[in-house]
C-alpha cells in the first residue's frame, strides 16, 4: 500500500469513526441532564450531517461535553480513544490521566495511558509510561496492550527472554483470528530469533 493509499484508508476510517462517535453522541444527548446548554443545542440536519464527517469537530464537541461532566468516566474513555485515533496523543495523555484519576483500578485506563505516552515521546516509552503499563499489569496480568508494548521495549534492550514472555502473554489472550494477532506472532518470531542468536555456541 503506498502512501496515498495509507492516507485515503485513514481518512475513510477517521470517517467511519466519526460516524459512529455521532450516534454515541446522540444518544448522550438524548439523556443529558442538561439539554439546554448550547453545546447539546439541537441542530439542522444538514448541520449534523456535516459535523458527523468532520472528525476533529465532533472530537472538540465531545471535549467540550466532558467540560460539563468532568465525573463521567464513560466520556472520558471515549475521548482519549477517539484523541488516539486522530493521532493528537497529547490530547489524550490529559484524558487518560482523568480516567485513572476517577477509577485508579482501570487496567485499561492505565495501559492506555502508557502508550499515550509513549506516543507523544515518538513512540519510545518514557518511565512514566513504562510505570503506567506495569500497573496496569499488576491489575490485569493479561492486559495484551501492556504486554505488547512491555515486549517492544524488551526486544529495543535487548532482551528477548522478556520480550517473549509478553508476546506469549498477549497472544494466549487475544483471539487468534484478530488482525492484532499476526502481528503478535511477528513479534514472537523476532524474539525467537534474538533468543536464538544470543544463545552461547556449543563447542564440541
Amino acid at each position: 500500500m503506498n502512501t496515498q493509499q495509507r492516507r485515503l484508508a485513514a481518512l475513510a476510517a477517521a470517517r467511519a469513526f466519526a460516524l459512529t462517535l455521532a450516534l454515541t453522541l446522540a444518544g448522550a444527548r438524548a439523556a443529558d441532564p442538561l439539554p439546554a446548554t448550547t453545546l447539546l443545542a439541537p441542530r439542522p440536519a444538514a448541520s449534523a450531517a456535516a459535523e458527523a464527517l468532520d472528525p476533529q469537530l465532533l472530537v472538540a464537541r465531545m471535549a467540550e461535553r466532558q467540560k460539563q461532566h468532568p465525573d463521567d468516566l464513560q466520556g472520558w474513555q471515549m475521548l482519549g480513544r477517539a484523541y488516539t485515533a486522530l493521532g493528537e496523543p497529547q490530547q489524550a495523555i490529559g484524558a487518560y490521566r482523568r480516567v485513572v484519576a476517577l477509577s485508579p483500578r482501570d487496567a485499561q485506563g492505565h495501559a492506555d495511558l502508557g502508550r499515550a505516552i509513549g506516543a507523544a515521546n515518538g513512540h519510545k516509552l518514557t518511565p512514566e509510561a513504562e510505570a503506567q503499563l506495569d500497573q496496569a499489569l499488576a491489575l490485569d496480568p493479561g492486559n495484551v496492550m501492556a504486554h505488547a508494548l512491555l515486549g517492544r521495549v524488551a526486544l529495543e534492550r535487548h532482551q528477548p527472554a522478556a520480550a517473549r514472555k509478553h508476546f506469549q502473554d498477549a497472544l494466549a489472550r487475544i483471539d487468534p483470528e484478530h488482525p492484532f494477532a499476526e502481528q503478535l506472532r511477528d513479534a514472537l518470531r523476532i524474539a525467537d530469533s534474538a533468543l536464538a542468536a544470543s544463545a552461547p555456541t556449543r563447542t564440541h
